[in-house]
């Protein structure tokens, strides 16, 4: 079992309505609702919690709408080391039509001051060591820039930390020039990060030596219904999931 950290720094209640088919500009009726606390890097805490790792989770939380994200926490037995901030965590809305069709609407997220983001350095750095991996995960929320996002995570490689990062955009690019230890973007964000095409599986191949060069060891490229690759500097490995049927 490994103790892991997980950092969501943009994290969100997902509102999930089930219909039979939007009509844009109408009232629409939903068949059914769910609101769950989620983000990228607590969506992964739960899958590692489950195969039985100790899982600590840290990130910015809005004060006016934390109590479900606590209940989450204390469920599933996590460690909270999030940092508080004025206002609510976002929302994202999800419209799932029977035909399988999805429709998402993220918020934006609070604004995070400059003193929450020393906060959770500090509170990062101090608690780091005591860790086996740190998965930083999701968007980063207004007023977090890419370049704090580098710094945090050139400290955690500095304590000799495994880091693995999954992010897109511009936060991508700037976690790409700190090394981490492992990357996952899918095919469409890493072209953008290295502004290359990655179409083919050769083309995947000679992204992956490139970082390896820059001395990120694992790169797990995601592409949907066709699987992931997986390029460490010593073999690549394809795995695809089974077709399944959408119950829900």
């Amino acid at each position: 079992m490994a103790k892991i950290l997980t950092l969501t720094m943009n994290p969100a209640l997902d509102l999930t309505l089930q219909l039979g088919q939007l009509e844009l500009g109408q009232v629409n009726r939903s068949n059914a609702m769910l609101t769950h606390a989620a983000g990228k890097g607590l969506n992964v805490a739960q899958v590692l919690a489950d195969l039985g790792h100790e899982l600590t989770v840290a990130g910015f939380l809005g004060i006016d709408n934390q109590q479900a994200f606590e209940a989450l926490f204390e469920r599933r037995h996590f460690v909270d080391e999030f940092v508080r901030v004025p206002g609510e965590t976002r929302s994202n809305i999800k419209m799932a039509e029977s035909s399988g069709r999805i429709t998402d609407l993220n918020g934006p997220g609070p604004q995070v001051s400059e003193e929450a983001q020393q906060a959770l350095f500090a509170r990062v750095e101090q608690i780091a060591p005591g860790f086996d991996v740190v998965v930083v995960a999701g968007s980063l929320p207004r007023g977090v820039t890419p370049e704090w996002l580098q710094k945090l995570l050139l400290m955690l490689k500095g304590l000799g930390l495994k880091v693995a990062l999954d992010s897109s955009g511009l936060a991508l690019r700037a976690g790409l020039a700190a090394g981490p230890w492992l990357i996952k973007p899918n095919t469409e964000e890493l072209a953008d990060a290295l502004d290359a095409p990655i179409i083919s599986i050769a083309a995947q191949a000679e992204a992956a030596a490139r970082l390896h060069a820059q001395g990120i060891e694992h790169v797990v490229i995601s592409q949907g219904s066709e699987g992931v690759h997986w390029f460490s500097p010593s073999v690549a490995l394809h795995s695809l999931p089974p077709k399944v049927t959408v119950a829900s």
